[in-house]
């Protein structure tokens, strides 16, 4: 089973896990990334002590995170105040001294109520060590918020300002910008992400930063990522023959060697799925654009320059490129278009009308929850939105054949149809506190993969 974004919502992870019984001693837990962050500081560390601790079951892997953006910035935060708090810097002989000892003032800051005198007058006493100027940061930043109702963002502001010319001016160079365009939601020094990366253990820590940015399962042939990739170079045609589609891989005993950031459960040498599993690595390896963090933790279209965006509303869908390229896969013996259009890229072509010597792949991510239960043939996303009230969603997958998953040819002609938003089959009405469930194709054809949506309800943390 995959599970959407769950953003710190401990209640309702636990309640969707005990919707669809999981028993770790016989199930397997992905999870789509966002796992912390947004909600409440609490449940986020509820989530986050629930992994650490749950997600290797009598010496077995069952639980399978990759990193969302926001779990990616925790991890970020994290690194940054280890290396902050190492940090030294001798101050002038001649500073004022006018107290004994950085860290009984700290100590002495969170108690007292005359605290903006302190400031003002600027008696605070220069520290050489970077773990005693967090510390007297947090401290300031406690008594401003029992003092008055203040906006982080415009108190940091401030505070960096007043800090020129004055002995904390080299601590704020040494504290990263929230960053514009882009990356205009990233290191808010007080935000939610900052006090979860302080407030794990060591052991919580260690564990997010050690979880994936990507999931490759070849047995199902299925990645799942936080936001999405890319089948192909968007600045090349699809059958351009650097593309990892547009050739039938070498078969080799050699392993590829797996991206920073990728997991492979691996899979048999053998033939077709030996190759398969060639090409989908290189999908991660060979596309420039899936080698980088920036793309899996944020993608949601692609511009008209060819540029990954994290904006829904600008270029075309990455998950819609997806499907396009992965309905033109004919199996191995299947050649590349000989359409000059389609080879040197123009108009519609380069998407549509073409034949790929490949097998397709499936995409299962989260992120996007203004898109809301985004299902294609080829890509489902899942994040529904729990965080505002929405729902949490989990797809599940079981075997249905005694067979295994389905590794014969593939001529694609089955789901030429299957590239439009398939909402699937309900099966049990959403009523009361019961599951939205709903069933969808999922993998290779007669695969036997009986796929089925699990949606609960979440609460309105507005409410």
């Amino acid at each position: 089973m995959i599970l959407g974004d769950v953003h710190g919502m401990n209640q309702s992870l636990h309640e969707l896990l005990d919707q669809m019984s999981y028993d770790p001693r016989h199930d397997t837990v992905l999870f789509a990334g966002d796992l912390l962050a947004k909600s409440t500081h609490s449940t986020s560390i509820s989530v986050i002590d629930f992994l650490t601790k749950q997600h290797k079951v009598d010496n077995r892997e069952t639980l399978f995170p990759v990193r969302g953006n926001h779990d990616h910035m925790i991890v970020q935060w994290r690194a940054w105040r280890e290396w902050f708090e190492a940090l030294t810097i001798p101050h002038a002989s001649d500073a004022p001294r006018l107290f004994p000892a950085t860290a009984s003032l700290i100590r002495s800051l969170v108690a007292w109520s005359t605290y903006g005198n302190i400031l003002e007058g600027d008696v605070v006493p220069p520290t050489s060590q970077g773990r005693e100027f967090l510390q007297l940061l947090e401290a300031e930043w406690a008594i401003a918020r029992v003092e008055e109702d203040v906006d982080p963002e415009e108190y940091v502001e401030v505070a960096r300002k007043r800090a020129r010319g004055t002995w904390r001016e080299k601590w704020w160079d040494r504290i990263p910008l929230p960053g514009k365009g882009e990356k205009n939601q990233q290191w808010r020094l007080f935000g939610d992400h900052y006090w979860l990366a302080r407030d794990m253990t060591s052991q919580q820590a260690t564990y997010l930063t050690s979880l994936p940015l990507v999931l490759h399962v070849p047995s199902l042939h299925l990645f799942v990522t936080h936001a999405g990739m890319l089948p192909s170079d968007p600045r090349l045609s699809p059958t351009d023959r650097r593309q990892p589609l547009a050739h039938k891989p070498a078969l080799s005993t050699d392993i590829p060697n797996a991206a920073e950031g990728h997991f492979h459960i691996p899979v048999a040498s053998s033939d077709i799925p030996a190759l398969r599993f060639r090409q989908e690595s290189a999908l991660l390896t060979d596309v420039p654009q899936n080698t980088e963090p920036f793309t899996v933790l944020n993608i949601r279209s692609v511009t008209k320059k060819h540029k990954v965006t994290r904006k829904g509303d600008k270029g075309t869908p990455w998950s819609k490129l997806w499907n396009a390229q992965m309905r033109a896969c004919r199996g191995f013996d299947g050649e590349l278009s000989r359409n000059e259009d389609a080879r040197k890229g123009k108009g519609k072509d380069k998407e549509e009308n073409i034949d790929l010597p490949c097998y397709p792949a499936t995409v299962v991510y989260g992120h996007a929850a203004t898109w809301g239960l985004d299902i294609k043939r080829w890509s489902v996303g899942i994040d529904t939105g729990c965080l505002y009230g929405g729902k949490l969603t989990a797809l599940v997958l079981r075997n249905g054949t005694a067979s295994g998953l389905g590794i014969g040819e593939f001529d694609g002609d089955e789901d030429e149809a299957g590239d439009e938003d398939d909402e699937g089959n309900e099966d049990e009405d959403e009523s009361g506190s019961r599951p939205r469930r709903k069933k969808l194709r999922f993998g290779d054809p007669g695969a036997g993969i009986d796929a089925k949506l699990i949606s609960i309800q979440c609460p309105d943390l507005d409410d």
